[in-house]
C-alpha cells in the first residue's frame, strides 16, 4: 500500500555466460512463466503484464516478411496478456534512480527504505545493476550495448508505477516505530 515495488523472483533465461540467452521459443517462455507462477502460488491471479515494443511486432513466418504472430499474441494464447511498456528512455532512468534512492538524515542514518526492494533470489539483477556503464554520450542513459536486461525490465515497471501518482514516499513505518 505504500507504493513500494518488490522484485522477488526472476527468470533470466541465461546459459550462465553473461548476456547469452537460451534461445527459447515464445511458446517455451510462456510455458516457463506459467510453470514458475504456479510454483510460486500465483497461478490464476490477474496480473498487469508489460512488454517492450518488440514483443508486439509481427515476426517472419514461412512466407517471409512480418506475417507471423508477435510474442504478445503467442503469450496471450497461454493467458499471459501484455500491454506495451513506456519506452521514454529519459524518464526511465530517472524513475529507476528515484525508486532506488535511500533517504537519510543529516547523520547518514536511513530514514526511508528504497521504493524498489530486490530479494537475494534475483541473482542476475544483483549481478548486473552495479556493473551497468553509463552511456559515454549521454549521462542520463545507460550503455545500450551492456548487459542491461534486468535494468530494462525494472525500468518498465518503474515507468508503469509512478511514485507521485501512487502517493508513495510516505514516511517509512519502521522509522516511525523506532526500528
Amino acid at each position: 500500500n505504500d507504493g513500494r515495488l518488490h522484485r522477488f523472483a526472476e527468470w533470466y533465461g541465461s546459459t550462465g555466460v553473461p548476456d547469452e540467452g537460451l534461445r527459447l521459443t515464445d511458446e517455451q517462455v510462456a510455458e516457463g512463466i506459467r510453470d514458475r507462477e504456479a510454483k510460486l502460488g500465483l497461478a490464476g491471479r490477474t496480473f498487469y503484464r508489460i512488454g517492450s515494443q518488440d514483443c508486439f511486432s509481427k515476426k517472419p513466418d514461412y512466407k517471409g516478411g512480418g506475417q507471423g504472430e508477435s510474442t504478445a499474441e503467442v503469450f496471450a494464447k497461454y493467458g499471459l496478456v501484455m500491454q506495451p511498456a513506456d519506452v521514454d528512455r529519459a524518464q526511465k532512468i530517472r524513475r529507476f534512480r528515484e525508486r532506488l534512492r535511500v533517504k537519510t538524515d543529516s547523520d547518514g542514518n536511513m530514514i526511508e527504505r528504497p521504493m524498489l526492494v530486490t530479494y537475494r533470489t534475483c541473482k542476475d539483477f544483483i549481478r548486473t545493476i552495479p556493473a551497468i556503464p553509463v552511456d559515454e554520450n549521454n549521462i542520463e542513459d545507460v550503455d545500450g550495448d551492456s548487459e542491461d536486461h534486468p535494468y530494462d525490465d525494472s525500468c518498465q515497471i518503474c515507468m508503469m508505477r509512478d511514485l507521485k501518482a501512487s502517493g508513495a514516499r510516505r514516511k517509512d513505518k519502521l522509522h516511525e516505530a523506532g526500528v
